[in-house]
C-alpha cells in the first residue's frame, strides 16, 4: 500500500476537535502534499503564499482555521513533531499581528495544542508551562473569572493535572490583574509586553510550580521569537535606563531552559538579587554541576564589566551557598581580547579555581544568538567548558 493512498484514505475518516471532517476543511492541495516526504516544508510554503498576514488578527479566520487544520491533521497521523511546528508558526504570526497592531489577540488556540502535544511526547515540563499560558490567555479573554464549562483550559488543569480550584483561580484572577495594569500604562513597550502571556507569566511566577523536566525533554529550548525580537530591539536602541528590559530577557531565555524555574527581582536583608533559578531536571550534562539554585546578575551598562563586580558576584554566591551565577552583561567582560587571562577574565578563573564558583557571562552577541534561536543551554555549556578548562 502506497504512502498516498495511506494518508488519503485515514484522512477521509478523520475529525478535528469539533466534529466537522478534515477532508471538507482542508484546501485541495494540502490534502495532495501530504503524500510527500516533504509534506511540512510544502504545506508551510503553501500556507504562507496563499494566506494574508492580515487574517491572524481574528482567532476564526479561514486562514488561522487553514494552519489549525493543518497542524491537526499531522497530528492525527501521529506525526507529533511535525505539528508542533505548524502550532508555534501559527502562534507566532499571531504574535506578530498584536505587534503590528498593538491589540491583544487571543492565542489559547495554538497554546492549548502545544500542550497536547507534548503530552502527547511526555513532556510534561513543556505541557505544563503551555497549558499556564493557555490560562493565561484564557482569563484575559473572561476578565479574570473563568466558567468551567467554557473551554477546555480548566478540564485539563483541574482535573487531568490535580490544580485546586481556588489554585486555580489565583492563577486566573493574578494573570488578569497584572494585564490589566500593565494595558492601562502609559508606556507603550509596558503595554505591548502585557500582551505576551510569556510576560505576565514572569511576572506571576509565585503562584505556578511547574514539575521537574524530564531528561527526554530537556535537549528542548523553545522561545517566542516574536517576544525575545522585540525585547533585543529595545536593548539594542538604548530606550531602557532602568536595566529592567535586561532583566525581563534574562529571566525570559532563562525560563525557556527546561527545568528553570526563574525568580525576578528578589532581596534579602542585605542582598538584592536580580533573578534566582531553581534547577529542577533530569540531567545528565553540565547542569548537574551548577547546583539547585543559580543567581543571575544583569548589567546594562556602556561598558564591559571588571574585576571588582566578579569579585563581588562571587562573593555573593560564596555568601548564599551557590554553586553557580549567571551575569548578562551587554559589553561582556574586560579581558577578553588578550592571550593571557587578566582583569575580569582572571577574577572568573579564579573564582572557579579557588573558590570553586561557576561564573558564566553572556553580553550581546549571546542575546542574538539566542534571538536567531540557538540553544541556550548549549550556549551555557560552551561558556562552562571555558571556564572550567580555560579554554
Amino acid at each position: 500500500m502506497t504512502n498516498d493512498y495511506w494518508v488519503g484514505h485515514e484522512l477521509h475518516e478523520m475529525k478535528d476537535i469539533k466534529g466537522y471532517p478534515i477532508t471538507t476543511l482542508l484546501h485541495e492541495d494540502l490534502r495532495n502534499i501530504l503524500g510527500s516526504k516533504t509534506a511540512l516544508k510544502d504545506s508551510i510554503f503553501w500556507l504562507e503564499t496563499h494566506i494574508s498576514d492580515s487574517v491572524y488578527e481574528d482567532t476564526i479566520s479561514n486562514g488561522v482555521i487553514m494552519w489549525e487544520m493543518t497542524g491537526s491533521m499531522f497530528k492525527l497521523l501521529g506525526r507529533y513533531h511535525e505539528s508542533l511546528t505548524i502550532f508555534n508558526i501559527l502562534y507566532q504570526k499571531m504574535c506578530k499581528a498584536m505587534i503590528d497592531t498593538k491589540e491583544w489577540i487571543h492565542k489559547g488556540m495554538p497554546l492549548v495544542w502545544l500542550s497536547d502535544l507534548y503530552a502527547y511526547l511526555g513532556f510534561r515540563w513543556h505541557r505544563e508551562k503551555y497549558l499556564i499560558m493557555t490560562l493565561i490567555e484564557d482569563s484575559i479573554r473572561e476578565k479574570g473569572h473563568i466558567t468551567p464549562e467554557k473551554g477546555g483550559i480548566y478540564h485539563r488543569l483541574i482535573t487531568y493535572r490535580g490544580y485546586s480550584h481556588d489554585c486555580f483561580n489565583n492563577i486566573s484572577e493574578r494573570a488578569y490583574e497584572k494585564y490589566s495594569m500593565d494595558i492601562s500604562s502609559k508606556c507603550e513597550n509596558v503595554r505591548i509586553f502585557a500582551m505576551f502571556p510569556e510576560y505576565i507569566l514572569l511576572e506571576i511566577e509565585d503562584c505556578y510550580s511547574p514539575p521537574p523536566a524530564l531528561l527526554s525533554e530537556c535537549k528542548e529550548y523553545i522561545i517566542n521569537f516574536i517576544f525575545a525580537e522585540k525585547l533585543i530591539s529595545l536593548l539594542e536602541n538604548h530606550v531602557d535606563k532602568t536595566g529592567e528590559i535586561l532583566e525581563i530577557f534574562s529571566a525570559y531565555v532563562l525560563g525557556c531552559i527546561p527545568g528553570f524555574q526563574i525568580r525576578r527581582r528578589k532581596n534579602t536583608k542585605n542582598y538584592h538579587f536580580d533573578g534566582f533559578i531553581r534547577v529542577n531536571g533530569e540531567y545528565n550534562d553540565y547542569r548537574k554541576d551548577l547546583g539547585l539554585y543559580v543567581i543571575v546578575e544583569c548589567k546594562d551598562w556602556s561598558k564591559p564589566i571588571g574585576a571588582e563586580e566578579i569579585g563581588y558576584f562571587a562573593h555573593k554566591l560564596s555568601v548564599h551557598d551557590c554553586k553557580a551565577g549567571i551575569m548578562f552583561s551587554r559589553e561582556g567582560i574586560t579581558g577578553k581580547n588578550n592571550n593571557i587571562p587578566h582583569f575580569g577574565i582572571l577574577s572568573i578563573l579564579k573564582s572557579y579555581h579557588h573558590l570553586g564558583r561557576i561564573i558564566l557571562i553572556l553580553d550581546i552577541n549571546h542575546f542574538k544568538a539566542v534571538v536567531r534561536l540557538e540553544n541556550l543551554a548549549d550556549i551555557l555549556m560552551k561558556k562552562y567548558e571555558e571556564v572550567r578548562f580555560d579554554i
